[in-house]
């Protein structure tokens, strides 16, 4: 079921609709029940201060009739793209306007954004299209055909330098059963096949640390129901397995960059992972957590709730801004930089696609 589990993990609205089932307590200014665990090996660093939450908020309306937002990516506060599933859905911010992108780009969704610079941008979509913005207009610069299967996803983008990036997704036949994860690189001329998975699997995020490249994978098994979260590290065209589990053993398993640094989010724990170990930094044990998080760095860290936005700053928890409903979810990722923040927002019972735009006084 290819749209459940992009639903799940790339359309984080469905998870909030799980679980706004769960009743909870409002939670007033610091978030009640939160347990912070931090292992002796994961000492934070010295020169971090406290992250502030001083920021001044706006709203920012996104005309997406019966479609929601699927990416974001800037390089800088006044140079933000987002995209959805559908070829018009692409706009630009620049630093005043969200203006939407006057070109048709034909036959593609922006499901996957990721640039080095203002004129150095890639997107891939549905289509298996991947294209590259060099500061004034989107170029088509490849389509993955796979010769076996007759569907391709992009689902992320991710590199460490304009000449060695790599796209994952999933190609099918039309059926869970013949799903298969893939990898393409970009060696600053041109897009190549270097991985195809031989097992049942859909891979949904790449990014990186250092020098080295992390998958995060799931393997659909819908007869069996033991559909299976696994972490790869990738090197060299191989996968070397780093974490596998069972759903029904785990919340959820997914990563985002906070600041230089991977971290890894298993259920309500959050880890590191250095030299083939997980250390364990949080665990975010709090109500209407929405799991996910993003951030500068560990004592500034944001986190998805079910009902709003709230920041964590090295010893507690506080909401920074609340949404009318707890339907209403952010996006899996989200452009960070020194002062502004920017979040993608779908309020799927108003039908209504919104940027939470903070900005620090």
């Amino acid at each position: 079921m290819l749209s459940y589990f992009i639903a799940r993990y790339i359309n984080p609205s469905f998870l909030v609709f799980i679980l706004n089932k769960m009743k909870t307590s409002r939670i007033v200014f610091l978030l009640v029940g939160f347990v912070i665990s931090q292992s002796c090996s994961s000492v934070t660093e010295p020169d971090k201060l406290p992250g502030r939450r001083d920021y001044v908020w706006n709203i920012d309306t996104i005309r997406y009739p019966f479609d929601n937002i699927l990416s974001i990516w800037g390089s800088a506060p006044n140079d933000i793209w987002i995209g959805g599933a559908q070829p018009s859905d692409l706009f630009h911010f620049d630093g005043e306007n969200w203006l939407k992108w006057g070109t048709y780009i034909y036959s593609t969704s922006s499901r996957a954004l990721w640039g080095t610079s203002t004129n150095n941008i890639w997107m891939g979509g549905d289509d298996g299209k991947i294209l590259h913005f060099n500061g004034h207009q989107w170029e088509e610069r490849f389509v993955y055909r796979n010769k076996v299967f007759a569907y391709s996803t992009i689902t992320d983008i991710c590199g460490n330098s304009p000449y060695n990036i790599y796209a994952v997704g999933l190609i099918s036949n039309g059926t869970d059963d013949t799903q298969r994860g893939f990898v393409l690189h970009y060696n600053g001329n041109t897009w190549s096949e270097v991985y195809v998975a031989n097992f049942r699997s859909q891979f949904i995020k790449i990014n990186k640390q250092e020098n080295k490249f992390y998958i995060n994978c799931i393997s659909v098994y819908n007869s069996t129901g033991k559909d299976t979260i696994t972490f790869f590290e990738y090197d060299a065209n191989n996968l070397n397995k780093i974490f596998s589990k069972q759903l029904n053993e785990i919340t959820i398993g997914t990563f985002n960059p906070i600041g230089d640094k991977l971290f890894f989010l298993i259920s309500s724990s959050v880890y590191s992972y250095k030299n083939g170990s997980f250390i364990k930094k949080h665990s975010f044990v709090i109500a209407n957590f929405g799991y996910q998080i993003y951030g500068r760095n560990e004592m500034d860290i944001f986190l998805r709730m079910k009902d709003g936005l709230a920041h964590y700053n090295g010893s507690d928890i506080s909401y920074l801004y609340r949404f009318e409903n707890n339907t209403t979810s952010i996006l899996h990722n989200a452009a960070i930089f020194d002062k502004d923040v920017f979040f993608a927002v779908n309020d799927p019972i108003n039908n209504n696609d919104f940027i939470l735009h903070g900005r620090l006084k």
